[in-house]
């Protein structure tokens, strides 16, 4: 069994700000992270600790589609956390991307995209091709109040059974709901593209339990 997922407050925040700035279009970037231990209803667990996301900041965004921007500087930057891995336990674990007005899961673009970003590297020393990819998804939702929540800005979060869910008042009327989802992704490893649709998305995808740190 792949491991559940806990969100280091500062990667929430980031993964949160990243989707609420470019509300209109699609978002995404890296995720750095290190297995920890927790307990969870008074048992020890392994999980999947995310310390760090990094947004790509050259990436060409849409309304429901992100792809690479400027391809060199989007070079130095997959190198510098390919390099970084391993520092105090923390490795490149895997991506996230942003869906505004849309589902909180992985669409079948979203598995074409991913195949070709883990892929990336093939070939070249030191990078090898990731067997297995956390995919960090972020459903974000404007919602204007009619009734005024408070005068100041606010946050409030909960737990589903794999989900979690939250809402961040920008203002007294205006909110952003969040649902934040992690899918692992195998088979990436595979020849081709059309091997790896061929396996169907019961079998390389594996939704982990998102712990919030709340």
């Amino acid at each position: 069994m792949l491991p559940d997922i806990i969100l280091d407050p500062g990667a929430l925040q980031c993964l949160c700000a990243s989707a609420m700035e470019t509300y209109s279009r699609e978002s995404g970037g890296f995720l750095m992270g290190k297995m920890v231990t927790r307990t969870v209803k008074k048992k020890s667990c392994r999980m999947l600790l995310i310390s760090a996301a990094y947004p790509q900041q050259t990436a060409r965004r849409g309304y429901a589609y992100i792809s690479d921007g400027n391809k060199l500087a989007g070079w130095r930057a997959r190198v510098l956390l390919y390099t970084l891995s391993g520092l105090k336990g923390v490795n490149l674990v895997g991506g996230y991307h942003t869906h505004p007005h849309d589902a909180c899961e992985l669409s079948a673009g979203d598995l074409s995209y991913l195949y070709d970003e883990v892929r990336y590297h093939k070939g070249r020393i030191g990078f090898p091709v990731m067997k297995c990819w956390l995919e960090i998804v972020v459903s974000v939702d404007k919602r204007k109040y009619v009734t005024k929540y408070s005068e100041e800005p606010f946050h409030s979060w909960h737990s589903h059974k794999r989900k979690i869910e939250g809402i961040v008042a920008a203002d007294p009327g205006t909110g952003y709901h969040f649902t934040v989802g992690a899918f692992w992704v195998s088979g990436l490893d595979a020849d081709s593209k059309d091997e790896f649709k061929a396996m169907g998305r019961k079998n390389i995808i594996q939704e982990a339990k998102v712990h919030g740190p709340f």
